[in-house]
């Protein structure tokens, strides 16, 4: 029972992007920060899909406020060692370096439009 909730909350915490974020913290960061991105987050996203906020979309942001406080409750049924279990699984392909690219130019203007940011 208690891995069918663990499956869930990887589930959810995947559904609303949170999980990817959440493991980066982790490696860089440790299991602090990334427990209290998780716990912090639902705050946020309560806000955003609360059906007052959503005038034209009451039912779906009921729907996703729902499934919000789904998320909460198992979160507060959750041991901290049992989030970072699922923190520490991680695919292979995400687990590899990110690969970095150094780009030079000369031209000031030109150089600005290859500005980006990750």
């Amino acid at each position: 029972m208690i891995m069918d909730k663990l499956i869930l909350l990887e589930q959810e915490l995947s559904f609303l992007g949170l999980l990817d974020k959440a493991r980066e913290i982790y490696r860089e960061l440790g299991s602090n920060s990334a427990l209290s991105y998780i716990k912090s987050s639902y705050h946020l996203l309560s806000k955003i899909y609360h059906p007052d906020l959503n005038p034209g979309n009451e039912e779906k942001a009921l729907s996703l406020q729902q499934r919000l406080n789904n998320i909460s409750e198992l979160i507060s049924q959750t041991k901290d060692k049992d989030i970072i279990t699922i923190l520490q699984k991680d695919s292979p392909e995400k687990s590899k370096p990110k690969k970095k690219i150094l780009l030079v130019e000369d031209e000031p203007d030109l150089g600005k439009s290859f500005m980006i940011y990750s």
